[in-house]
C-alpha cells in the first residue's frame, strides 16, 4: 500500500500483488479473478467472444471423425464463429487435435487474445494454442506432455503466484487411479512440475470455493475402472492454507458420472450445491446407461444432502437461468436418448422436465448467442451421422439449426458465469485500510480514481463492461461498526468521515471480454482543526476564531457513530456555537460518542466529542 500525504490530503493506492491478495474473493481467489505476476486483478474464465465482435463464439472437440466405419482419433477441432446469422460450418477455425475430449480457455500470455488448452487422450501431448488477430492455428502452438485427459479440464490459479494452472482429469486405466494439478510458469506447464492426488478415475472436475473460506477446492467426478463394476464415489479435495492433501476429503456417491458436472447456488440459500450428472450403471466395455442424476445441496460446515432427477444416461450437464426467472435451471446432455433434458428451477424444486428434441447429446453450453436476451442452448453428440443443435430460445419455444460436424465429444468444462448465480458479476473486497490513529479526530473522503483495462482487440464497441466501487468506513481506531456500504457515483460524492475503510469492486464483462485492474486510489482529507471545544457539563462551547474566516462560510455539523446527522448549528458573531445535546427538531440524544464536522471555507474539520448523561439521570 503507498500513503502519499499532500498538505492535509491523504492519497492511499492500492496495487500490485501484495496489495490485493490481502482481500477477499467473492467465489475464492482463482475462480473468477485472480492476481497476475505484475499484480493486475483480473477476471478469469468467462471471455467467450474470441474475436471481439460482440457475438459469443464456440469451441467443439472432437474427439475423433469416422471414415468408413472406424474411429480416426487424429482429426481437427473447431471454433465456430458466432455472428448476426448464426453459426456456419464454413465459418470456423479449426487445429489438430488427437481424440480430444475436453477445453479450457484463458489468456495464458495476457496478450489480451483468448487461448484454448485442449486434452488429447491418444497423444502424449497436449495443445495451447494461442489466440491472435489471425484466429487459432496449429502454427501458433504449444504442446506440453501431459497424462492422457478424458474428461475435463479447469483453468484456475491456486498456488497465488501469478501463473494460471491446469486441474486436469485422468480417466484411463494408465493413469493409476491420480488427477493432476499442472502448475503454471513463466515458461509454461511441464510433465515435471505437477502434482498428483490418488481421487480415481476422474472424469470431470470443476473447482470452487465450497465451503467459502476463501481457498478453492477440486472436486474429482470419478468413473469406473474398465471391467471393475466398482462404484466409486466423486471426490472434493478441500484447499487451504497449505494446499490440498488427501486427508481433507469429502466423498460423494456418485453412478459413473460424466465430463462436466456443474455448481450453482439452486435452491437460493447463499450456499454452493453440485449437480453430478451420473452416465452409466455399468463400466466399459458395457457403458449401461443409468437413469439417476444427483443433486448435492451444501448445507454449510462441508455438509451435503442429496437429492436427484431424472436423466437417462447423461454426459454432462450445465446450469443457467434459462428463462430469467431468477432460479438456476439445469440442462442434461443425455447421450443414451434422442432427446435431452432442461429442469426449470422455482422456489418450490424443479419443475417437470422439458425434452430438448437433440440425438445422444454429449456436451452442452448455455449462453445467449443471437444477443437477443434469450438464453440459448448449444448441443453435440457423437453418434454415427454427428451434429451440432442450437436452440435458439424465443417467445414461441425453440426454434434449431443443426449442423454436421464430426465426433463431438465436449467443448468447455466451465458453465458461464460465476459459480453461485452465474450472473455476469464477480466481486472482491479490501481488507480493512487504516487512515489515522488519533482519536480526536477523523478523515473525510474527498473521491477515488481507478485505472482499469480491457482486454478488448477490436473497433466494435463492447457495451456495459464496468467495474463498480463501493465503499464503507469505521469511526473508530481498532474495533467498531462498520457503515453500510455506499456506491461511489461518478457525480455524487457522498459525505463519508472515519478511521479506516474498506472498498469492494464489483467486474461486470459480458462474457465478453478480461478485465484488469491496475490501481485503485482513494483521495482522505487530513489536518489539525482551527476549533476549539469547551465542554462544560453536558453541552459544549464550540469556538471558531473568525479572523482568518469569514462568518458565513462557516458550518457546523453534528453526527453520530453510524454517521448520521443530528444537529446542524450556526456560530455566532463572536465566532461561538453552543451544542446541548439536541437534534434539529429539538429531542434530546442518548449519551456517548458523537463528532463534530466543521465546514470553514470549504474545508473540512472533525473532532470526536462525548455527550455526559444530564446530572441526576
Amino acid at each position: 500500500m503507498i500513503f502519499r500525504i499532500i498538505i492535509s490530503l491523504l492519497t492511499i493506492i492500492s496495487q500490485g500483488q501484495n496489495d490485493f491478495l490481502e482481500g477477499e474473493f467473492g467465489e475464492g481467489y482463482g475462480v473468477s479473478l485472480y492476481v497476475t505476476p505484475e499484480g493486475k486483478l483480473r477476471t478469469l474464465g468467462n471471455d467467450w467472444d474470441l474475436n471481439d465482435d460482440g457475438y459469443l463464439d464456440i469451441v467443439i472437440i472432437n474427439e475423433f471423425e469416422r471414415q468408413e466405419g472406424n474411429q480416426v482419433h487424429d482429426t481437427y477441432s473447431y471454433v465456430l464463429w458466432g455472428g448476426p446469422d448464426g453459426f456456419e460450418r464454413t465459418n470456423c477455425d479449426s487445429f489438430e487435435t488427437h481424440g480430444a475430449e475436453c477445453a479450457a480457455l484463458a489468456d495464458f500470455d495476457r496478450d489480451g487474445w483468448t487461448d484454448i488448452v485442449v486434452a488429447n487422450s491418444t497423444h502424449e501431448y497436449s495443445y495451447l494454442i494461442y489466440g491472435s488477430s489471425q484466429g487459432y492455428t496449429d502454427a501458433k502452438r504449444d504442446s506440453f506432455k501431459a497424462k492422457s485427459n478424458h474428461g475435463s479440464i479447469t483453468v484456475t490459479e491456486l498456488n497465488r503466484d501469478g501463473w494460471l494452472d491446469l486441474v486436469w482429469s485422468d480417466w484411463y486405466i494408465g493413469g493409476g487411479g491420480y488427477t493432476r494439478i499442472y502448475w503454471g510458469s513463466e515458461q509454461g506447464f511441464n510433465s515435471e512440475d505437477v502434482d498428483s492426488f490418488l481421487a480415481g478415475p476422474a472424469h470431470g472436475n470443476i473447482v470452487a470455493d465450497f465451503d467459502s473460506d476463501g481457498y478453492a477446492d477440486i472436486l474429482w467426478a470419478v468413473y469406473y475402472v474398465p471391467y471393475d463394476t466398482t462404484r466409486r464415489s466423486s471426490k472434493i479435495f478441500w484447499g487451504g492454507m497449505d494446499g490440498f492433501n488427501e486427508e481433507s476429503i469429502t466423498e460423494l456417491p456418485s453412478v459413473g458420472p460424466g465430463d462436466d458436472i456443474s455448481v450453482g447456488d439452486l435452491n437460493k440459500d447463499g450456499l454452493l450445491d453440485i449437480v453430478i450428472p451420473n452416465h452409466s450403471s455399468e463400466p466399459p466395455p458395457e457403458w449401461t446407461a443409468y437413469d439417476y442424476s444427483y443433486i448435492y445441496y451444501g448445507e454449510g460446515n462441508r455438509r451435503f444432502r442429496m437429492d436427484s432427477l431424472y436423466a437417462h444416461g447423461p454426459w454432462a450437464s450445465s446450469v443457467a437461468d434459462v428463462d430469467n426467472d431468477g432460479w438456476l435451471d439445469i440442462v442434461f446432455a443425455c447421450s443414451a436418448d434422442n432427446h435431452s433434458l432442461l429442469y426449470k428451477g422455482s422456489p418450490n424444486g424443479f419443475t417437470e422436465a422439458e425434452t430438448l428434441s437433440v440425438n445422444a447429446a454429449t456436451c452442452a453450453y448455455i449462453a445467449d448467442f443471437n444477443n437477443d436476451g434469450f438464453q440459448d442452448i448449444v448441443m453435440g453428440n457423437q453418434a454415427w451421422n454427428p451434429f451440432l443443435y442450437v436452440l435458439y430460445q424465443t417467445n414461441n419455444g425453440w426454434k434449431k439449426d443443426t449442423l454436421t460436424l464430426k465426433g463431438i465429444d465436449g467443448g468447455l468444462t466451465r458453465d458461464m458465469g460465476n459459480p453461485l448465480n452465474h450472473l455476469d458479476e464477480t466481486w472482491f473486497t479490501s481488507p480493512k485500510i487504516s487512515l489515522t490513529e488519533s482519536s480526536d479526530s477523523l478523515a473525510l473522503f474527498k473521491g477515488h480514481t481507478i485505472d482499469i483495462e480491457k482486454d478488448w482487440q477490436s473497433d466494435f464497441p463492447v457495451i456495459d463492461t464496468c467495474v463498480s466501487v463501493w465503499i464503507c468506513v469505521n469511526k473508530e481506531v481498532q474495533d467498531g461498526e462498520w457503515s453500510d456500504w455506499i456506491q461511489l457515483e461518478s457525480v455524487i460524492l457522498p459525505t463519508l468521515l472515519g478511521r479506516a475503510y474498506r472498498y469492494r469492486l464489483l467486474f461486470k464483462n459480458k462474457m465478453r471480454t478480461s478485465l484488469l485492474l491496475n490501481e485503485i486510489q482513494f483521495h482522505w482529507q487530513l489536518g489539525g482543526n482551527p476549533f476549539i471545544v469547551n465542554q462544560i457539563d453536558n453541552f459544549f462551547d464550540i469556538h471558531i476564531p473568525t479572523s482568518s474566516f469569514e462568518e458565513s462560510n462557516i458550518n457546523l455539523f453534528i453526527y453520530d457513530r453510524l454517521g448520521r446527522r443530528v444537529r446542524t448549528i450556526h456560530p455566532d458573531l463572536s465566532g461561538h456555537a453552543y451544542w446541548f445535546g439536541e437534534d434539529d427538531s429539538g429531542l434530546d440524544h442518548p449519551p456517548g460518542v458523537y463528532f463534530l464536522v466543521a465546514q470553514i471555507s470549504g474545508r473540512l474539520f472533525s473532532q470526536k466529542i462525548v455527550l455526559l448523561p444530564q446530572i441526576g439521570n
